[in-house]
């Protein structure tokens, strides 16, 4: 389409959404199970004119990894939020396709609002059918970014509510995104914001959770699963006993739009359609309980400890812990594998784990100070809550209290 022609259209899009507000059209009927609020009847051009039309995109949280010294081998990962984005070439073809095929045919075709799909949404909810809310892969992008971009609970509740007033704005920002963003930027923001359920959020967590490979490596049958599950991730989910047989309805749809488009031809259609979904789920380790070896806990332990201290990442602990987990931050470490195993093979020889009495090994580094190892004769856990011996990452020197129990509950030797 020549850029005139775009324009002309996005002109013509923004005239339709001034008469759905000013009640030419009746705009109720667009909006499944909302009426028009009275403010969103009388607002008029006037009013959708002066919406904002630059949307303010705060980066989604991200997974932050903590990696030994050889900045390989992974010691743990913080997260609030399971995600990791990747560019849309590390995105399989088939994920692309697949997400187009379930949530926005005309995607490659509007300019962020689909007039077909309004007036299919006007025909089919005043048919008395199933209802339809006609928002384009632009319109949920720009839903997502607002919630996002949220610094008060009122704002996450406006982006997110069913209103005539949230698919205006929606409309609005979208008109703008199709002029700022080309349509490979918006699907890749799209791919890598969207939650996906079991804590997945994004693509690359979602190809993890489900599947333990990269995005780059998804499968048709796999492809067409996870696109199924955006529109509603707690009822698609493969691991409920509802779940599943509507994932499976859900799939084969999505995989029949697929085919009816063309991404895939038949055999490689019923192919995915036969394809087993799978129930299980795999989420990554969050925190120092869930490193890859028990007794790198005592030195991720350390590593946290270090980083809610430093002002610099923060005015408050809990800023800096907040920051540590959506931060996406790749972090290279001091502890030194081979020396870290050291430390634990020989503690264990001098006093056993089960000794009552507690030994301690702080490998340092002369000339610099570095952490090279921590190690003790103690199992890396948390108190069981209901027969707790220490306060989580309490410090019994501050306390008066012999050394006892299991780190952190004990004491980290450095700090």
């Amino acid at each position: 389409m020549r850029r005139r022609d775009h324009n002309i259209f996005a002109n013509a899009t923004s005239l339709l959404i001034c008469g759905l507000l000013a009640g030419v059209v009746v705009a109720a009927a667009a909006f499944p199970a909302v009426a028009m609020s009275g403010l969103a009847a009388k607002a008029g051009g006037e009013t959708f004119a002066s919406l904002p039309s630059e949307l303010k995109q705060a980066s989604a949280p991200q997974i932050s990894r903590v990696f030994a010294a050889d900045n390989k081998t992974l010691i743990s990962a913080f997260y609030d939020e399971f995600r990791s984005e990747v560019p849309l070439k590390d995105i399989s073809i088939n994920m692309q396709n697949a997400i187009i095929a379930a949530e926005d045919h005309e995607f490659y075709k509007h300019n962020g609002v689909d007039l077909k799909g309004v007036a299919r949404a006007i025909v089919s909810n005043k048919s008395g059918k199933s209802q339809q809310g006609a928002s384009t892969l632009t319109m949920q992008f720009v839903r997502m970014s607002l919630a996002y971009s949220a610094t008060k609970p009122q704002e996450v509740v406006d982006a997110t509510k069913d209103s005539p007033k949230r698919k205006i704005n929606e409309m609005k920002y979208a008109l703008q995104i199709e002029k700022d963003l080309s349509k490979q930027k918006i699907l890749e923001g799209y791919l890598n914001k969207a939650p996906y359920g079991n804590g997945a959020y994004g693509i690359y967590a979602a190809s993890q959770v489900y599947f333990n490979k990269k995005p780059k490596d998804l499968t048709v049958a796999e492809s067409a699963q996870l696109a199924s599950m955006v529109k509603a991730p707690s009822a698609f989910n493969p691991t409920t006993a509802t779940g599943y047989p509507q994932l499976l309805i859900r799939r084969e749809y999505v995989v029949n739009d697929m085919l009816e488009l063309g991404f895939v031809t038949e055999v490689e259609a019923k192919k995915a359609i036969a394809t087993k979904i799978s129930r299980t789920v795999k989420r990554p380790g969050n925190g120092c309980v869930s490193v890859a070896k028990n007794h790198w806990g005592f030195f991720c332990d350390y590593f946290y400890r270090w980083w809610l201290s430093r002002p610099e990442f923060g005015t408050s602990t809990y800023d800096r812990e907040r920051r540590l987990k959506s931060g996406g931050y790749r972090v290279q470490t001091s502890m030194d594998v081979k020396a870290q195993q050291a430390a634990r093979d020989n503690i264990g020889k001098e006093i056993s784990q089960n000794n009552k009495n507690a030994l301690l090994l702080a490998a340092i580094q002369p000339g610099t100070g570095k952490v090279r190892a921590l190690a003790a004769n103690r199992k890396f856990k948390l108190d069981d809550p209901a027969k707790p011996q220490n306060k989580i990452s309490s410090d019994p020197r501050k306390a008066k209290k012999k050394i006892r129990g299991t780190y952190p509950n004990t004491t980290n030797p450095l700090l």
